[in-house]
């Protein structure tokens, strides 16, 4: 239980001091969250982020953090001291719990929002469609302070002749008017399904006890036998229980409870965040500074509490985010043959699982690894071989023995293995923990798998999460909100390529990043090893020109290098198209050059990105550069489905000498695959209604359409190339882009 109280001046993290004026759920993060008013400016804030008031402070001088973020309290509010949690008194409705601290829409004043341990209530913690906290219908209720009691203390009850509490404070005449009615079908946690009538009334009083009721009429139908408890939090019991039903019976069922939420999650999400090019609206508010939080974790960017594109699923976010505190359980066992492990996959979340763009006949062979060096999230890494390096006569390499200084938990080893390539693709040896392993020797087979392995670790959190999520698409969004107001012209192109990606960044520093997220839990790091991990792939992320990074690994004329072969007219198209269109709106360079816009969104990105000094041409390059990046690169390293579909394949926590992964490790992989690939709008869409409608219009929507057309010419190119390779590489394929990077 917290033992702070809104009123309490405290220190919070930072050496800043306030005063705690809000506890509770917010809708820009979930979680419990304390709002702070500064005493000094050093906020982000007035107490109102979005469009919701949580509390009121000077401009600058408000701020949320979590729980451990306040150090200490250096004055303590006069009076009773409620908390989130604690267990009070509720004068004629008996015990509750405090869930809710602070302001609210539908009244001036401070309010504490209560659950109720029996249906006394008049709500179910949200009023007038604002969610304060969650509870049963008719166990929620709003009160103000002097209306609870300190548990036993008996304050502010009399008896009534019938036995039962009442409350002694005045009653006085009330107006009421009903406001609306609905009619909706739930099941409880118990089993009871009921069909509730609810009418929202609007009630005053003289001391607005109570302003808001749900006024419900229920049928009960069918009542089923309890459910077993599952984790012991009714909560997350509730949101599991199908799940424990679909996984009875077979080798998921000894599954932990967070991988269980992480299933039910594929299922609830499936198709919910699906979207099309009409969801992408005109920009609504750029321009303007954007409230955010630093992600913390040695990541050294912040991500945004808002974004204006809406998101679909916040409820599967806020369970899996409650999952965490869930004990961390590292169980290890395995499915009885390879087969059976994605036939009872399928079988628990009824086919609702990526589709690999590619399948493979056999990912475990030598030539796969070739394979996946060439044309798989290994051309992501691969290096070409010093000049004064001669071993083996090997012209390119994949290093990733640096990972093995990162600690895993016990009963895992480390990740960690270099793989050699002669100069027209084929493998040479694998290196790790100073042992050369060659075609046919004694532990090339686990060689082999220890590779996969920590390469598709090092894609996920490095190159996907880390450097296209978090650094790229997320530092560019807050440029572009941050300098571009709606009636730029760069601000209608730019808005098509970063659609949701602040509500992706932010969700993946939620869910993916913090100690016991998905991150924590899927791979076998120990959190410090994670952090320290986290630091190193931030650091190693840069935005460069394809062509020149195909060029210095001498692979731009390589016909077995499909990245390059079809990257480069890619990335040139995308070029093309973005030249064209700023020429639709400058005249020349200098008109361009001398945009204020423009600038400062050039001059925000430069840290990150260690940019020079901007002209037009240096401009292009960078936006076609990002374009391709959460386009193309992103479809080449965000979407794992592929390596994740046999346990033999590879697996993110690796054991000793066993070439496969276990059940609980399988699992989690193809749902951290599923979640992370919900598709965005087609590339190849019609984004007109974005663009400005002024006088350039016109030309504006040419430049679109002929940049459709090259589209569709590459993606025939890309398939005639793939009719001769030995193994399709659709990853470029512009028919298989999205706009923008996803969760």
């Amino acid at each position: 239980m917290s033992q702070f109280c809104v009123g309490d001046k405290v220190l919070i993290a930072g050496n800043r001091n306030g005063t705690i004026r809000f506890i509770g759920p917010t809708k820009f993060k979930p979680g419990v969250w304390y709002g702070i008013a500064l005493k000094n400016k050093g906020g982000k804030h007035n107490g109102t982020v979005g469009k919701r008031t949580y509390f009121k402070c000077k401009d600058e001088c408000g701020t949320f953090v979590p729980r451990e973020k306040i150090l200490t309290v250096s004055e303590q509010r006069k009076g009773p001291r409620y908390v989130i949690e604690q267990q009070i008194e509720v004068p004629g409705r008996g015990v509750g719990t405090i869930k809710f601290i602070g302001p609210t829409k539908f009244a001036d004043g401070l309010w504490y929002g209560v659950e109720l341990a029996e249906k006394q209530g008049k709500n179910n913690g949200r009023i007038k469609g604002i969610p304060y906290f969650e509870c049963k219908p008719r166990y929620g209720v709003f009160l103000r302070e002097d209306k609870i009691a300190i548990l036993g203390s008996g304050i502010g009850t009399q008896e009534r002749k019938d036995g039962r509490e009442s409350s002694t404070f005045g009653q006085t005449p009330m107006r009421t008017s009903v406001v609306t009615s609905s009619t909706t079908t739930t099941t409880t946690s118990d089993g009871t399904t009921t069909i509730t009538t609810i009418s929202e009334t609007k009630t005053e009083t003289e001391d607005a006890e109570i302003v808001y009721e749900e006024k419900m009429t229920e049928t009960t139908t069918q009542q089923s036998d309890k459910p077993v408890p599952l984790t012991g939090n009714t909560v997350i019991d509730k949101y599991l229980q199908g799940i424990q039903e679909a996984v009875k019976g077979t080798r998921l069922e000894d599954l932990d409870p967070y991988t269980k939420a992480l299933l039910h999650s594929v299922k609830r999400m499936a198709g919910k965040w699906e979207s099309n090019a009409k969801d992408i609206h005109p920009p609504l508010n750029s321009g303007t500074p954007v409230p955010k939080d630093e992600v913390q974790n040695n990541i050294p960017c912040a991500v945004p509490h808002d974004c204006e594109d809406h998101i679909e699923g916040e409820g599967f976010m806020r369970m899996i985010l409650k999952s965490q505190g869930l004990p961390f359980v590292d169980k290890i066992y395995d499915f009885n043959n390879p087969d059976e492990a994605l036939t009872s996959l399928i079988k628990v979340v009824e086919g609702k699982l990526i589709e690999p763009n590619i399948k493979w006949t056999d990912l475990c062979s030598d030539r796969s690894i070739e394979l996946i060096a060439f044309q798989g999230i290994g051309a992501q890494r691969l290096q070409r071989v010093p000049k004064d390096y001669s071993v083996d006569n090997a012209k390119y390499f994949i290093s990733l023995n640096w990972m093995s200084k990162y600690p895993v938990r016990t009963g895992y080893e480390r990740y960690g293995a270099d793989a050699f390539f002669s100069e027209n693709g084929k493998l040479l040896r694998i290196s790790r923990d100073g042992q050369n392993y060659r075609k046919q020797s004694q532990g090339w087979e686990f060689a082999k798998f220890t590779l996969r392995s920590s390469l598709l670790v090092a894609s996920i959190i490095g190159d996907y999460v880390i450097g296209i999520v978090l650094k790229i698409a997320n530092n560019f969004s807050l440029a572009y909100r941050e300098n571009f107001p709606p009636s730029h012209p760069m601000s209608r192109l730019l808005k098509i390529f970063q659609f949701r990606a602040g509500a992706v960044a932010d969700t993946a520093a939620m869910i993916f990043i913090p100690e016991n997220g998905a991150l924590h839990r899927c791979t076998a790091f120990t959190f410090k090893g994670l952090v320290d991990f986290y630091k190193v792939s931030y650091g190693q992320v840069k935005i460069e020109k394809f062509g020149e990074r195909v060029k210095a690994l001498g692979l731009e004329d390589k016909s077995f290098f499909a990245p390059g072969e079809d990257g480069i007219p890619l990335w040139n198209v995308m070029y093309k198209f973005v030249n064209d269109y700023i020429d639709v709106y400058y005249d020349d360079e200098k008109s361009f050059e001398g945009d204020g816009c423009i600038q400062s969104f050039w001059e925000q990105l430069k840290p990150h990105f260690n940019l020079g000094e901007m002209n037009k041409a240096t401009f292009v390059d960078f936006i076609a550069e990002y374009i391709f990046q959460v386009t193309a690169i992103h479809e080449l390293v965000g979407n794992y489905a592929e390596y994740a579909v046999d346990p033999r394949t590879a697996t993110l926590k690796i054991r000793q000498n066993m070439a496969q992964a276990d059940v609980q490790s399988y699992v989690q992989l193809n749902c951290m695959s599923a979640l992370s690939h919900l598709k965005q709008p087609s590339l190849m869409s019609d984004f007109t209604h974005v663009l400005l409608q002024d006088d350039k219009l016109d030309k504006a929507k040419d430049v679109g359409m002929q940049f459709y057309m090259s589209l569709k010419q590459e993606s025939e190119n890309i398939a005639k190339r793939n009719s001769t390779r030995d193994q399709p590489f659709v990853a470029f394929d512009p028919k298989e882009l999205q706009v923008s990077v996803n969760l």
